[in-house]
Parts: C-alpha cells; sequence; structure tokens
C-alpha cells in the first residue's frame, strides 16, 4: 500500500486570551481558504468559549512515504490475482451553495478556483 504519514510531538498549551485565540483561529482559517476570514461573520463570544485551541511547538517529527509498486516476492508475481495500485486524489470539488442564504450570493472571487474542479 502506497501512503504517507507524518508524527509531530510536541507539548501542548491551551492558548489564553480573546485577542491570542481570535489570532490563531484566523491563521487557520486562512491557511485553509485564504480570504474567507474577512469575508465571513467572526465568531462571537460564545463561540470562542465553546472553543479550546492548543498551540503544539513541534519538538520532533518523522515521516514516511511509501510510493510505487508493491515489493511482491517473485514467486508472487504468478498467482492468478491482480496486483498493482489504485491511485487516491485529494481535491476539493466546486462549492455548493447554502440554499437558505438570503439573498443567493455571487460565488467569492477566493473560491472560483474550486468551481473548475
Amino acid at each position: 500500500m502506497n501512503y504517507r504519514s507524518a508524527t509531530l510531538f510536541g507539548h501542548g498549551t491551551p492558548v489564553i486570551g480573546g485577542a491570542a485565540r481570535v489570532a490563531a483561529l484566523q491563521l487557520f482559517a486562512e491557511r485553509m481558504i485564504p480570504g474567507r476570514w474577512n469575508d465571513a461573520r467572526q465568531p462571537d463570544e460564545s463561540e470562542l468559549k465553546q472553543t479550546t485551541i492548543v498551540a503544539v511547538p513541534i519538538e520532533s517529527a518523522s515521516a514516511k512515504i511509501a510510493d510505487g509498486m508493491p515489493t511482491d516476492n517473485e514467486a508472487d508475481m504468478d498467482y492468478p490475482v491482480w496486483a498493482g495500485i489504485i491511485p487516491m486524489r485529494h481535491l476539493y470539488s466546486a462549492p455548493v451553495p447554502d440554499p437558505r442564504t438570503q439573498p443567493a450570493r455571487p460565488l467569492p472571487e477566493y473560491l472560483r478556483g474550486f468551481a473548475s474542479e
């Protein structure tokens, strides 16, 4: 099986303080979809109280990658079954608008690249 695996090690510490928590959420949102933070409604006090944010400085890490065809025994190559790999892709699909928004809003510019997928 082909795979990519990463393990990060560190000791987490809760992010304390309203401004620091909002800044951490903003960094996360902007990493996922650049431009979305300023376009979306900001979290209110109740939402911030219900959300735990943890900073984890990475003290060490390891990564492994297996890529290419399986390394089967030569004797197994004559076995009468299919062998190989099934490639898998991770990608965004076209955005689907929420029909509850009033009125229907145009797709923001920062999401237009997703619409062509």
